[in-house]
């Protein structure tokens, strides 16, 4: 029987090949990181200082693979983006046009198309902000 990806994940074993540890003193925050290599049988060897240039190196690769930024086309409704964690917001738009519309029954409002305004969404942090707008497309400006 032929596996999937996911069993094949699940089944493949993970070898280590480095360990980092980190020391610090117990009197302020400042810390010392060691980076000690693990041989074919898992036993580690001596512990080096870890480099700038050994942690830029880590820092970059880990960004580039699991950053969380939106590549690929953009939506063309898409107004505003601001994808730096901890700043995250979006804004983008519905523009103005008939759209199908459904109430419950005890509102007495018929299930009909109705003319609706442009709709701008701003979503950020836990909140999401709904405007209304006039015109045809929104600017900067709306």
């Amino acid at each position: 029987m032929e596996k999937n990806e996911l069993t094949n994940t699940i089944h493949t074993t993970l070898c280590p090949r480095a360990v980092l540890i980190a020391y610090t003193y117990a009197q302020d925050k400042k810390y010392f990181l060691e980076q000690r290599s693990i041989d074919a049988k898992g036993r580690m060897g001596e512990g080096h200082p870890v480099t700038v240039e050994f942690m830029n190196e880590l820092v970059r690769n880990y960004s580039e693979t699991y950053s969380g930024t939106p590549y690929g086309r953009l939506p063309s409704n898409l107004l505003y983006a601001d994808t730096r964690k901890g700043s995250e917001e979006y804004i983008w738009y519905n523009p103005p046009g008939k759209r199908m519309m459904y109430f419950v029954e005890n509102l007495g409002i018929e299930n009909a198309q109705y003319n609706l305004p442009g709709i701008i969404y701003q979503a950020k942090e836990t909140q999401l902000d709904v405007y209304a707008y006039k015109d045809n497309l929104p600017d900067m400006e709306t």
